[in-house]
């Protein structure tokens, strides 16, 4: 009788702390809450920015309102035409690395003793044995080697391409705009893709889901290389799942871990017309919110290597990073971008 009694009390501990949970995430991001109260600072300083958008800007922007989602190529929107070039460089030198070399052998060596080792379950089982061994190791995606991030440096170099990029006036005019406020530069990450066997089925990133980080956020996608059919693996969105969406209660966002539904889940419900597949040349860069349904592209051939930023509010879950940077007087900046340089506090 008395483990039956533990038993009652352990479930009734649960169930409040449930409650609890699911009360605390609904109250931090009613849209009330996030937007007038724990982004009033972000919000009103946006709006003393005074930000004018040009045409291109203004495509753009309609795009992301719509649809969650847009994408441009990068020489389109930035008048210095060097930039990619120079993105090119330092990807392609961090790339020729022996250290970068000799972990992608490593990884393609283990992807392929994994493939023998799950020969003859079904895939359910596989998928399960996948995601159980990469949330062991951190959620560690296998099929994905990072080159260089906001991990691997004390301080921002401003000097550098990708900042150059994701931190430029056009850039960052846009996603403030869509926002309506200042955001920050939460992190960043250049990433080398490795094809995986098609006996593999699409596991962690390369499912359909959605980002717990905030209930509206903003991630810029640059190709680096080219991603020219659904083989190279490229990114994938559910057109009009973001908030406010058509799409925005087809598997709802889930706060603190995300929204993962079942694989065919989301294709039984949502119109085949409103999945994008962003395929394109090296140079594409794609404006997204990713508390929408979005998918990493499951890559068969070749490799895809890929820079992701990633802008949120300031009251998001995500802390951040904790990189100083340079206000060289030959770099003069902008009050907002500043503002997305420094750290959450």
């Amino acid at each position: 009788m008395s483990s039956f009694f533990k038993k009652i009390g352990y479930a009734r501990k649960k169930i409040l702390k449930l409650s609890y949970h699911a009360y605390y995430y609904t109250t931090r991001f009613a849209w009330p809450v996030w937007y007038y109260v724990r982004n009033r600072k972000p919000r009103i300083f946006w709006k003393n920015s005074y930000y004018e958008l040009n045409n291109i800007q203004k495509e753009i922007m309609a795009a992301l309102k719509r649809d969650g989602i847009a994408v441009v190529p990068l020489e389109r929107l930035l008048s210095d035409k060097k930039i990619f070039t120079d993105i090119q460089s330092f990807t392609f030198k961090k790339l020729e690395s022996l250290s970068v070399q000799a972990r992608i052998q490593e990884q393609k060596k283990f992807l392929a003793e994994k493939e023998k080792e799950l020969e003859g379950y079904n895939e359910n089982v596989v998928l399960k044995k996948l995601e159980k061994a990469s949330r062991q190791g951190g959620e560690r995606k296998d099929f994905f080697i990072s080159l260089w991030g906001h991990s691997d440096s004390t301080a921002i170099d401003l000097t550098n391409p990708f900042m150059r990029m994701a931190l430029s006036d056009v850039v960052l005019g846009i996603i403030n705009s869509y926002m309506g406020m200042c955001t920050r530069f939460a992190y960043y990450n250049l990433a080398l893709t490795i094809p995986v066997s098609k006996k593999f089925p699409n596991y962690f990133s390369q499912r359909w889901h959605r980002d717990p980080d905030d209930i509206k956020l903003v991630k810029v996608f640059l190709y680096i290389n080219d991603v020219s059919n659904e083989k190279r693996g490229p990114f994938c969105y559910i057109a009009g799942s973001q908030y406010g969406g058509r799409w925005r209660h087809v598997a709802s966002q889930s706060f603190p871990k995300g929204s993962y539904p079942k694989p065919g889940e989301v294709e039984k419900t949502i119109s085949a017309s409103d999945i994008r597949v962003c395929t394109g040349t090296a140079g594409t860069l794609i404006f997204c919110d990713t508390s929408g349904l979005h998918k990493g592209g499951h890559c068969l051939e070749g490799e895809r290597l890929m820079f992701t930023g990633a802008f949120l509010s300031e009251a998001s879950l995500v802390e951040g990073h904790s990189q100083t940077f340079e206000r060289s007087k030959n770099y003069p900046l902008p009050q907002y971008i500043r503002y997305a340089l420094t750290p959450k506090k």
